[in-house]
Formats: structure tokens, sequence, C-alpha cells
């Protein structure tokens, strides 16, 4: 295949994790990560109509308790928050329910969604917590959101990244998670691991949908 990985760049070994009647999927061989084919993209409106179906809110008890595991992992891998200045909440969606809930113990929060929160932070600025929750899978173009991300984590910087994670092509076949047209971008172990070496960052997986880099 003639393809080139979006998150790696890796233009050889593109081949064919799994295919069905609305979408291909192909995985790079360097870095793991599985991807939606270009093709299969949606479209911004498409995106935005999928996401306006959503129903989370900052009234929504139980979105509030599933951001909470992220906040949760913060937490710990900050030392409830003891050094930590400012945050970023990237990808926040329609309501930053995260964000809101950090600036209880940061001084200064930013959150950005590209849909609706589409300001990005000063460009000189850096961040001593970075969260992307149930996002990531939404990236395009990974390459360029990842060393975005990364170039604005500061020196003792934590980022949490949640997200499902690949277990293996037979259990991807019969995944509800690949089926919502927005998830475009699939992670592993694997794949989270070798971004953590390509950017001199730790990484640990605290549980099946959390990551945590740190700077090395």
């Amino acid at each position: 295949m003639n393809l080139v990985c979006p998150l790696c760049h890796f233009n050889q070994h593109q081949t064919l994790f799994h295919s069905d009647k609305k979408r291909t999927y192909i995985q790079c061989q360097r870095c793991r990560l599985v991807y939606v084919s270009r093709e299969c993209l949606p479209t911004l409106l498409e995106e935005k109509r999928e996401y306006d179906l959503h129903e989370n809110s900052f009234d929504d008890e139980g979105y509030h308790r599933f951001l909470s595991r992220a906040y949760d992992v913060a937490a710990t891998e900050t030392e409830n928050f003891i050094y930590v200045k400012n945050a970023l909440d990237f990808g926040c969606g329609p309501a930053p329910v995260l964000a809101a809930t950090l600036s209880r113990n940061i001084a200064e929060v930013s959150f950005f969604d590209p849909l609706y929160f589409p300001c990005l932070p000063d460009k000189r600025q850096q961040f001593d917590l970075i969260t992307c929750t149930e996002a990531i899978e939404h990236f395009h173009t990974p390459h360029e959101e990842w060393h975005w991300i990364v170039s604005r984590l500061s020196e003792n910087g934590v980022f949490i990244v949640m997200t499902k994670r690949v277990i293996s092509a037979s259990r991807f076949a019969q995944w509800h998670y690949k089926n919502d047209l927005t998830h475009v971008s699939f992670f592993s172990d694997f794949t989270f691991t070798y971004l953590a070496a390509k950017s001199a960052l730790t990484v640990s997986f605290p549980s099946d949908d959390i990551a945590v880099f740190k700077r090395i």
C-alpha cells in the first residue's frame, strides 16, 4: 500500500488491519497506530453533527463521573496539584467540565477544542498539566497534534490521555469503539510507548483507557 502513517509519517509497511461495510482501517507497522483510510475520514460538518448528539454538559452527572477518573489520576500524578501552576484541557468539547473541575485546585486553567473553543493558547506558554480525554481518537493528523501538545509540556509536566486502546485485530473487529464515525485514530500500549521514547517522555498505564506521560 502506498500510504503514509498520519502519526509517525512512515511511508512503508502500512497494512490492512480491518475492513467493514463502512470503513477501511490501516495499521502502521512502525508505530502500530491503527487509522481510518483517508478517503473514509468524516467532514467537519459530519463531525460537528455527531458531536452535537452527545449529551456532555455541565448538568450531566454521568459525564462528571466519567471525567472524574482523569481528574483523580491527575491528582495522584501531581501530588494533589502541589506544583501545578497551570493546566490545559486539549479537546474539551462543547462543555469544558474537566477544566472547570481542575480550576478548583489550579490557578490558571485553559481549554481548547477545534470546533467549540478554537483559540489556541499563546505560542510561548507551557503547561504543568495537559489533559486530553476522549479526544485523541478524533485526530485526523495525530503527528501535528502530538508534537504541538508535547512542545507545550513544561519541564516537569504531566500529560494525561484518556482513550480506549487497541488490543488485537480479532477484538478490534468486534469493538464498538471503532463504529463512531468521528473515531479515526486508534492507539495501543505499543503506540504510546513508541511515542514516549521518541518524545523523551516516560509512560505508564494506570487503567485500560488512561495513559500518563511525564518528562524524563
